[in-house]
């Protein structure tokens, strides 16, 4: 990464880390080796978010976007190359500024916030904002 902006864990076994360089990074926790990483954002990713369920890790960018990722706990640990650990599932474009914040309401509903002063209310299922709040 470089610099690493922000960490979740995912189950006990797993460290997510995102950073300057736009990846994303799974670590096992047993052995702290990076198993998995993926390009994932053109510019820097600010934050990392795992929903409640584990089901979904979200990740805001510079780059204006939130993307959504399913997580496939089927990818093997030995060969994580075999079976992708992360399938996008929504891109989302609400932002006109740097989105610098993502948390997880429940496992469908998204909070942002960004350097366009709002924060955004999204449906993670339909991908659209139900609420805008002005800062």
């Amino acid at each position: 990464h470089g610099e690493v902006t922000s960490l979740s864990l995912l189950g006990k076994s797993r460290l997510i880390s995102v950073g300057a360089d736009g990846h994303i990074k799974v670590w096992l926790t047993e052995s702290w080796t990076c198993f998995f990483s993926l390009k994932a954002h053109d510019e820097i990713i600010n934050e990392v978010s795992i929903s409640p369920n584990g089901r979904y890790l979200a990740t805001a960018s510079q780059d204006k976007t939130v993307l959504v990722w399913d997580v496939n706990d089927e990818a093997s640990e030995v060969e994580p190359r075999k079976v992708n650990l992360l399938t996008k599932k929504e891109e989302l474009y609400h932002h006109l500024r740097g989105v610098s914040s993502v948390k997880f309401a429940n496992d469908e509903t998204l909070l942002t916030a960004s350097k366009d002063d709002t924060i955004r209310v999204c449906d993670i299922t339909s991908g659209e904002v139900t609420q805008t709040i002005m800062c």
